[in-house]
């Protein structure tokens, strides 16, 4: 079954990355002209099946597509790629990076040089039962913690405090 909230997300993904018709050669091959009547199916087979994808996060030509795909007790989280090519999008393959630790939420900068995602990777050789935030950048071999600025949520009194004054 193809999740609603999936179909809408790549949906405005969709429309946001469609250029004006004044500039046909930057819109991306797969973006309608016009606003889509109805929702529609993105990928279907590809990139929305019956399995849970979510989070899609497109590279600024188009062409690559990073999402989400859970395990079905939601235990675990993997970050896929699929490429457009040749007219359609090919089969997801896991991202290079990911696999091994629960990865999710991947967000890449207009710009392309940068994804960020979450992950349950261990930290100082320590296993984590939380997420940290995590970059990758196009010249980097693997992704590394993205670090400050952060803050802890403190029980004793409900609020969030930044690092510096724990």
């Amino acid at each position: 079954m193809i999740k609603p909230a999936f179909v809408v997300a790549l949906l405005l993904g969709c429309a946001a990355l469609a250029e004006p018709a004044r500039a046909p050669a930057q819109a991306h091959p797969y973006a309608s002209a016009q606003a889509l009547p109805a929702p529609a199916i993105f990928g279907e087979g590809a990139i929305s099946t019956g399995d849970d994808e979510s989070h899609p996060a497109f590279t600024p030509d188009g062409r690559t597509l990073y999402f989400l795909k859970n395990s079905p007790s939601f235990s675990f989280w993997t970050i896929v790629v699929s490429h457009f090519e040749h007219g359609r999008w090919g089969r997801p393959e896991v991202a290079p990076f990911s696999g091994q630790y629960s990865d999710a939420d991947p967000f890449i900068t207009p710009d392309g040089r940068k994804l960020f995602f979450i992950s349950t990777r261990p930290v100082d050789g320590r296993t984590k039962q939380d997420t940290d935030i995590r970059v990758m950048e196009r010249t980097q071999a693997g992704p590394r913690r993205a670090g400050a600025p952060r803050a802890q949520y403190q029980q004793r009194d409900r609020r969030m405090v930044p690092d510096r004054e724990r």
